[in-house]
C-alpha cells in the first residue's frame, strides 16, 4: 500500500505542506491544489439515499430475503449504501468525531509526534505531501493501522486527546463485527457459500458534514448525511472478485462551505497476493471481465492512471470474452485481515483563506492490497483539485 516509490520527509518539511498550516499564512491557495478542467455540479437525490441505498443491518443479519435482494441491487447498481441500525450507539458516533476534531484542534509539535519519519502510508500528516506531479488535496489526515498487529505502529497513535486511542479501538472492534456479518450477507445475496466474499475490499464512511458524491451514468449524485448511519463503499478488487457483479463506486468529497469537515473512514482490504473473479460468477451468459490481477501491478496503476480520471481496475479488462469455464467451488485462504483507519480533516474559510466549496478533500478509495483495517483513509486517493471558471476555484478526484 505504500505511495509510489517516495521518500518520507522530515518532520519540518512536513509541516511546511500541511493544510492547516498553509491556511494559517492568509496567502492564496497554491496553484498546485487546482484543477483546470470542467468540474460537473452533483444533485440531490434525499429520496434515493432513504430510499433504495439504504440497508437495514438488522433485517441483514437475520438474513432477510428481501433486504439481501435490496443489498444485492444496490451493490450492482451504485456499488454504495447506508446502513443503518448497525448496532454502534449514536452517542458513541458522535462523541469519536467530537475526539477527533479534538486532535486536529491540538497545538502543531503535539500532532507531529504521530508523524512517521521514516513511513508515508501511516500516522499524521497529508496526502498532498506526496502527489509529486498530481494535484494535491485540500486535507491533512491521520493514519493508524490497525491489522495486522505486525504492521501497527503505535507510536503513530495518539495519546492526546486522551481518550483517543482507546476510541480508535473501540471503534475498529464494532466496525469489523459489522463487516463479518455484512460480508456473509454481500455473499448470501449472490448465491454463494458464506465465506466467498470474506475478504473482499469495503470502505465504511463515518460522515458527519455532507461532501460526499457519486458518480453514475455520467451523473454526480450528493450522498445526504444520515445521522447515526454508517456509508458503505465497494471497492476496485470487490468488483473484480465478484466479475462486474457489484460495481465499485466511483466518488469525490468536496468540502464544506461553512463548516470544516472531518470524517472517519475505516477500510478492509483483502489479504491476498493476487485477485480473480470468482468462478461461480462466471458463466455463458456472465464471461470473464477480469484478468487475474497482482497487487504487484495494480498498486503502481493507481498512481499512474488515477490523475487521467480514470479507473486503475479497467486496465486488467479482459480484452475478449473468454469460454465458460466449469465452476469449482472455491474458499479463500485462511488469513489475517488488514484493517487500517485514516481520518481527513479539511478547513472551510477559516484563518485568512476562503475554501471554495468545490474543494475537493478525497477521493475514491478503491486502492487496496489486502484486507487490512484502518482509520480514516489510507489508500492514497489523490483527488484533485478544479476549477470551473477563473475565480472559483475547486478540487476533485476523478
Amino acid at each position: 500500500m505504500a505511495m509510489a516509490q517516495v521518500s518520507p520527509l522530515t518532520k519540518q518539511e512536513l509541516a511546511s505542506k500541511l493544510v492547516q498550516e498553509i491556511a494559517k499564512k492568509g496567502d492564496e491557495i497554491p496553484e498546485d491544489f487546482f484543477r483546470k478542467d470542467d468540474f460537473p455540479e452533483a444533485i440531490d437525490a434525499p429520496d434515493l439515499w432513504r430510499g433504495d441505498l439504504l440497508i437495514d443491518f438488522s433485517l441483514l443479519s437475520s438474513y432477510s430475503e428481501p433486504e439481501l435482494a435490496k443489498l444485492r441491487s444496490a451493490l450492482s447498481k451504485w456499488g454504495c449504501f447506508q446502513l443503518i441500525n448497525h448496532g454502534i450507539e449514536v452517542s458513541f458516533l458522535e462523541e469519536f468525531i467530537e475526539v477527533s476534531k479534538q486532535f486536529f484542534a491540538l497545538p502543531l509539535e503535539e500532532k507531529l509526534k504521530y508523524s512517521a519519519a521514516d513511513d508515508i502510508d501511516q500516522g499524521y500528516g497529508t496526502d498532498s505531501a506526496y502527489s509529486g506531479s498530481q494535484i494535491r488535496t485540500w486535507n491533512d489526515r491521520l493514519l493508524p493501522f490497525l491489522l495486522p498487529k505486525e504492521i501497527v505502529r503505535l507510536e503513530c497513535w495518539p495519546q492526546k486527546p486522551v481518550k483517543f486511542r482507546e476510541m480508535i479501538e473501540e471503534y475498529s472492534k464494532k466496525i469489523s463485527k459489522v463487516n463479518k456479518v455484512l460480508c456473509k450477507a454481500m455473499s448470501r445475496s449472490l448465491g454463494l457459500e458464506e465465506n466467498c466474499l470474506d475478504h473482499t475490499m469495503i470502505t465504511y464512511l463515518l460522515p458527519e458534514v455532507e461532501g460526499l458524491q457519486i458518480l453514475k451514468d455520467g451523473q454526480w449524485y450528493k450522498a445526504a448525511v444520515i445521522p447515526g448511519a454508517l456509508f458503505i463503499n465497494f471497492g476496485d478488487l470487490g468488483e473484480a472478485r465478484t466479475n462486474g457483479v457489484f460495481k465499485s463506486a466511483v466518488h469525490r468529497v468536496i468540502t464544506n462551505s461553512a463548516k470544516d469537515r472531518i470524517s472517519a473512514v475505516m477500510f478492509f482490504n483483502p489479504d491476498d497476493d493476487e485477485v480473480e473473479p470468482l468462478n461461480e460468477l462466471i458463466s455463458a451468459d456472465q464471461p470473464q471481465l477480469y484478468r487475474k490481477i497482482t497487487m504487484k501491478e495494480y498498486t503502481p496503476k493507481i498512481f499512474e492512471i488515477f490523475s487521467l480520471g480514470l479507473r486503475p481496475l479497467d486496465a486488467f479488462r479482459v480484452a475478449t470474452c473468454r469460454v465458460f469455464k466449469r465452476a469449482r467451488h472455491r474458499v479463500d485462504k485462511k488469513s489475517e485481515d488488514r484493517i487500517f483507519m485514516a481520518m481527513f480533516f479539511s478547513r472551510k474559510e477559516d484563518y485568512a483563506i476562503e475554501t471554495p466549496s468545490e474543494l475537493i478533500i478525497s477521493a475514491h478509495c478503491q486502492i487496496v492490497s489486502s484486507l487490512n483495517s484502518t482509520l480514516f483513509i489510507p489508500q492514497y486517493l489523490l483527488p484533485e483539485l478544479n476549477s470551473s471558471s477563473s475565480d472559483q476555484p475547486s478540487l476533485t478526484d476523478r
